[in-house]
C-alpha cells in the first residue's frame, strides 16, 4: 500500500480508496467545507451511503467514478 492511500497520519491496515469515509473526512479530502458537501449530496452531485437518518458516509473510488463518469 502507496503512502497517497493512506489518511494522513493513520497507519490502519485499509487502504484510504477501500474505506467508507465521514463527512467530516470527505470533506476534508475534496476541499470543501461539510455544509458544501451535505448539499452536493442533496443535489445528487456526489454519491453517498445513508445508514439512516443521520449517518452518512461517502466512498472515495464511488466518487471519483462519479466524476469520472460525468466529465467523459
Amino acid at each position: 500500500m502507496s503512502e497517497a492511500e493512506k489518511m494522513p497520519g493513520e497507519a490502519g491496515t485499509i487502504p484510504f480508496m477501500d474505506r467508507m469515509l465521514e463527512p467530516a473526512d470527505a470533506a476534508k479530502w475534496l476541499g470543501i467545507s461539510e455544509r458544501e458537501l451535505a448539499e452536493k449530496r442533496r443535489k445528487k452531485q456526489i454519491p453517498a451511503v445513508v445508514l439512516g437518518e443521520r449517518s452518512v458516509r461517502y466512498h472515495p473510488r464511488s466518487i471519483v467514478a462519479f466524476f469520472h463518469k460525468a466529465h467523459v
